[in-house]
This record gives C-alpha cells, sequence and structure tokens, in this order.
C-alpha cells in the first residue's frame, strides 16, 4: 500500500492512496477463506461450501468491509507517519469502489493542526492602567461592607419601595394555586409590587432577568396576582467595636479598617491590571501571527463552544446562526494565540514538573474541597493530567511574553 499526503493550504492535507491489484486479490481470497469458515450454508459440510456460492452471497458485503479497512489502515498509518493532528474528522473526496484484480486508489482530505510560523511575540507593546484608590473608593467600599452585615427589620406605616424584601402570595395566570415567595423589589421585574401597602393585592407583568437572585424565577416571565405578606427593610449594621471584630485582632478602630480595604482595593485593582495585561498579550499573539484556518476547523470549534453554553436542539436555524456569528471572531483568536503559545512553548523550551502540577491539582483541589491526592489519582485515570500540564505551559507562555514586551504606564 502506498500513502502519498499532499499540503493543500496550511491546514488541508490529501492523502493519496494506491493498493496494487495482487494485495486486494490476496485480502480478498484470505477474507473469504476466513468467512467459509464461520459461516453454514444449508446442504454443505462445515466450512466445504463451494467459493462460487460464498461470492455470491458475501462478495458485495466482504468488498464493502475490504475497502473500509483500507481506508482506516492508511489514514491512521499516514497520520502517524506525518506527525499530523487532526481537528476534524476526515472526508473521502469521491467514491472509491474496489474490484478484485485492479488496483484501488482512494484520495481522503482531513484538516489538521496548522504549522505555525512565529514571527513577533517578544518586546510587543502592552499598556498597563492602574487606577490609585481614593476616599471616595474607601468610603464606597465600606458602605457596602455595612449593608452587607446588615439586617432586616419590619416595615410598619409606610408602602414598599425598591429595595424592600416583600413575602408574598405569588398566583401566576394559569396556575392551579398560590405560591409563598420572597422577592426583591426592583423597579423593572418586581414594579408592580412598588408602592402598595401590606394585604394589598395587584395584578401584574413579572419578567425576572437571568440573574434575578432566585433561580427558580430567573429568566421567567408571568403575569400574576399577588399580595405582600411581609415587608422588611435592610438596615446597614452599625461602624462599632463588634462590626470591626468581624475583620480580625488586628484591626481595632475605622483607621484600620479604613487601610485594610484601601489595600484590599489596590491589590485587586493590580490583579485585574495583571489579567488586562495578558489579555492584551494574547491579543497581540493573534494579530501579529496570523494562522490560516480552513472553515471545516472554525466551524467545528465555534459549535464546540455554542454547546457548552446552549443547546443546540433548542435552538432556531436563525438563533444558531446569530450565535455562531457573535462566537466566530473569538473563537478564530482563541484557537490562533493556542497555536502560537504551544509553538512559543517548544522554542523557548517551556517546561513543567511534575510538582508543579500536583501543587496546582492542589489548589484546585482546596478550592473544591477536595482530597488532592484522590483527585490527582482520578485525573490520572481519566487522562486529564496532560490537560493541567498544558494550562500550567500557556501560563508560563503569557508571563514570558509579558516579562519581555514593552509595557506603557498610563
Amino acid at each position: 500500500m502506498e500513502k502519498i499526503v499532499h499540503a493543500d493550504g496550511n491546514c488541508t492535507r490529501r492523502i493519496e492512496i494506491k493498493v496494487p491489484s495482487d494485495e486486494i486479490e490476496k485480502k480478498y481470497h484470505s477474507m473469504l477463506d476466513s468467512l467459509s469458515q464461520k459461516v453454514e450454508i444449508p446442504g454443505f459440510r462445515h466450512g466445504k461450501a463451494p467459493r462460487q456460492i460464498l461470492e455470491k452471497r458475501y462478495k458485495d458485503v466482504l468488498l464493502e468491509d475490504m475497502t473500509d479497512e483500507l481506508l482506516q489502515t492508511a489514514y491512521k498509518e499516514a497520520i502517524a507517519e506525518n506527525n499530523l493532528i487532526p481537528l476534524v474528522p476526515p472526508e473521502l473526496d469521491g467514491k472509491s469502489q474496489l474490484v478484485v484484480g485492479e488496483d484501488f486508489t482512494a484520495t481522503i482530505l482531513v484538516d489538521v493542526k496548522p504549522e505555525v510560523v512565529l514571527r513577533e511575540y517578544k518586546g510587543i507593546p502592552l499598556t498597563r492602567k492602574i487606577d490609585p484608590v481614593t476616599e471616595d473608593d474607601v468610603e464606597m467600599a465600606l458602605k457596602e461592607l455595612l449593608w452587607r452585615a446588615g439586617r432586616l427589620e419590619p416595615v410598619s406605616g409606610r408602602k414598599s419601595i425598591t429595595g424592600d424584601y416583600a413575602f408574598v402570595e405569588f398566583h401566576p395566570n394559569g396556575a392551579e394555586a398560590p405560591i409563598k415567595q420572597v422577592l426583591v423589589l426592583d423597579d423593572i421585574s418586581t414594579s408592580a409590587l412598588i408602592g402598595i401597602n401590606i394585604d394589598e393585592y395587584v395584578e401584574g407583568h413579572f419578567d425576572f432577568p437571568v440573574d434575578y437572585p432566585d433561580r427558580d424565577l430567573a429568566g421567567n416571565a408571568y403575569d400574576a396576582k399577588a399580595k405582600i405578606l411581609e415587608l422588611k427593610e435592610l438596615v446597614p449594621a452599625e461602624l462599632d467595636q463588634d462590626f470591626l471584630s468581624r475583620f480580625g485582632e488586628e484591626v481595632i478602630d475605622e483607621a484600620a479598617l479604613r487601610e485594610g480595604i484601601q489595600k484590599d482595593i489596590a491589590e485587586n485593582r493590580k490583579d485585574q491590571s495583571d489579567k488586562d495585561i495578558r489579555r492584551q498579550a494574547r491579543i497581540e499573539l493573534a494579530s501579529r501571527n496570523p494562522i490560516e484556518l480552513t472553515e471545516k476547523i472554525i466551524d467545528r470549534a465555534v459549535v464546540g463552544t455554542m454547546s457548552s453554553y446552549w443547546k443546540i436542539e433548542d435552538l432556531s436555524e436563525e438563533q444558531i446562526k446569530e450565535i455562531k456569528a457573535n462566537l466566530r471572531p473569538n473563537t478564530i483568536r482563541s484557537m490562533i494565540v493556542d497555536f502560537v503559545i504551544e509553538e512559543i512553548a517548544k522554542v523557548e523550551k517551556i517546561e513543567v514538573s511534575e510538582e508543579e502540577i500536583k501543587e496546582r491539582i492542589a489548589e484546585i483541589a482546596k478550592a473544591n474541597r477536595l482530597q488532592p491526592d484522590s483527585l490527582y489519582r482520578h485525573w490520572k485515570k481519566e487522562g486529564k493530567i496532560d490537560d493541567v500540564r498544558d494550562d500550567i505551559i500557556a501560563e508560563k507562555t503569557i508571563e514570558l511574553i509579558v516579562d519581555n514586551a514593552i509595557i506603557n504606564e498610563v
């Protein structure tokens, strides 16, 4: 069997397969002999059925099986011998009919991982911006802490307002019976309940956003009747010693708390700035190291991303088209960046030790309240250790890009 691989562009490979007639004939007769020992033909002893009868009954099936086996074998060998990594399933180019006594030829097309030619990855310009922490920032954060530590107190002598917590009897149209529900009142999803008294019935439209705190209501809309049974308001905590004690022994007064808040905000902004620098680095890598990708590769990646967030079978053709169009630019850039980072890591000989892998898995296990050793063994069994290694290598590579970048501080 002869296999010749041609490059059609940066990603597509055309695999030409040629099998001489003598190999075809030898393989065919071998399969026919093997078949004769397995099937029972009425009127003949086991394994003694005439060849012409076997061929009349099974020739088409045998030739079909031979064709599939030859194509799969040739494809796998060509991929392995040429160190190719397929990104989409292979396709047969045209029809190939195997005929005993004749040479067999076929062509398989497959899109593979592209060859990467590095252009620019050191000395790329990046911009770092870290806003200074102001007194207003600290004051706002302190108020947020006081609100979070607040308590709910019953409301009396007034009507409901935005921000109240209402315990309501909620009866959607068409529902058999009302349900009792706590709603956080706002001017959008629960506006029908704003400005009414306890025990007062209202009818209205309730449209809850996807990020509404109550998951059972989030993303749903109702026409319903409702009555407020109880009404409470959130009262912020007092800035007293009891409140200060929640932040540790070193926080002895308001000044110490404000200092801690200032440091937390500064660290958070530094972290956000670092994330933004890495994001910029990825964008620059993609723009400065373009890679030609085929539509098949792009579409398969887009569908893979889409299926991670949506049930495709529940979407209309128009919705699928729109989502694909929105996902396409970022998907292409992400693929290019991944390919470029992998090539840079090879050039720069970036490696990861087993200890680093175990440390990363331990961090993940701790965050998910799991035993590190158990998670390591499980992921090793599932073949996920290489994914962890690749993630760490990618992080180290981006660090190298940032360390060698020209960063403009603003």
